[in-house]
């Protein structure tokens, strides 16, 4: 795998809901941009490369965002994880890159982190965002703890579904999914 280009990204946070932070709470998020060896390829196909460049990257991305922090690994918080693919990939492709060898990787350049490290995995054109969701490294985390207190400061809405809820998360939901709106454009 050749990396084109990394970007790097330093947010400091010195107040948070008009509540000072103290000390400021540094995030960084350091991306590597190359070229997806099962872009155009048909779904299914076999992503052992991907998982195999996940290895390196976890490595060599930790260790950037570590020095970048100025932090040693006993500093860190909290981590996670994304990838964004282009158009000619596939979500899987995002998902093999996360998944799970990325994480090992990470955990082994940090030397700590127990539990699960959240991540996000999407398909878009240049300029995708993607939303990071933060965890802890060694304590558990739930949303659904997340979700109460929002909801208890009224800061979370809710949408009931009249109809049938489509995963997309499956080939068979996928395929369900775009039988669905195949008929309904039709």
């Amino acid at each position: 795998m050749t990396v084109r280009k990394t970007v790097t990204l330093v947010e400091e946070i010195n107040s948070e809901y008009g509540a000072p932070a103290s000390p400021p709470l540094r995030r960084v998020a350091i991306a590597a941009v190359f070229e997806n060896p099962l872009a155009g390829k048909a779904a299914g196909a076999d992503l052992k490369p991907l998982i195999e460049c996940s290895l390196e990257l976890g490595a060599s991305l930790t260790k950037t965002a570590l020095a970048t922090l100025g932090a040693s690994p006993t500093q860190l918080r909290a981590y996670t994880k994304a990838a964004v693919v282009g158009i000619g990939g596939d979500l899987e492709h995002g998902a093999a890159m996360i998944q799970p060898r990325l994480g090992m990787a990470m955990r082994r350049a940090i030397k700590r982190g127990r539990v699960i490290i959240p991540g996000r995995a999407k398909v878009g054109p240049p300029g995708t965002t993607v939303d990071l969701i933060y965890g802890p490294l060694d304590e558990r985390w739930d949303l659904a703890e997340l979700y109460e207190g929002l909801s208890a400061c009224g800061r979370l809405a809710g949408y009931e579904m009249t109809r049938r809820f489509y995963e997309i998360g499956s080939f068979e939901g996928l395929a369900e999914t775009n039988r669905l709106l195949c008929t309904s454009l039709s």
